[in-house]
């Protein structure tokens, strides 16, 4: 799955997140089921993006020049707590009573999970960076992963050409 992931062309990977977002669609404004179809797109689509980001890290991780200033356990342990976090609060959001009551513990947990997909998205453009031989800026891939959905056109051509050049899969 990992080196699927890392050899799809830019477009392929593109469809594949933006693709749930717009099935949501189908279905009317406002009504339960368009409620139920948009948690189910976020959950698609973080499941894309966090397998997608395991992917680049582990395997590029190895090859990094500066592994002594990354920490992958504790890039796998954000990874999994994010997504643990997005998958709970879409069920949440579902239903509004229950959503109310949870909002005074769900702040905390929130920055949290900021804090953790922050440390994510350095990650992945930090190992890109170091396989990159550092030709590229740090900032430009920051924000190419901040801005995933479409960031992940331009990236996934240079993992791509990455993967290729250094035999990495």
């Amino acid at each position: 799955m990992k080196s699927k992931l890392l050899k799809l062309k830019p477009w392929q990977m593109f469809a594949l997140i933006i693709l749930p977002a717009l099935i949501r669609e189908i279905f009317p404004f406002g009504s339960y089921a368009f409620d139920v179809a948009n948690s189910l797109s976020v959950v698609i689509i973080s499941i894309v993006f966090f397998f997608w980001s395991n992917a680049v890290g582990e395997t590029f991780f190895n090859y990094s020049i500066h592994r002594r200033f990354l920490n992958l356990t504790l890039f796998k342990a954000a990874m999994l707590l994010s997504f643990m976090y997005i998958s709970a609060l879409s069920l949440i959001l579902l239903d509004r009573p229950l959503f109310d009551r949870a909002i005074y513990w769900i702040i905390p947990i929130h920055i949290l999970i900021m804090v953790s997909i922050i440390y994510i998205i350095y990650f992945v453009a930090r190992v890109i960076r170091d396989v990159e031989e550092r030709n590229s800026s740090l900032f430009k891939l920051l924000l190419a992963v901040w801005f995933f959905p479409v960031g992940v056109w331009w990236l996934q051509s240079k993992v791509n050409k990455l993967t290729e050049l250094n035999n990495l899969t």
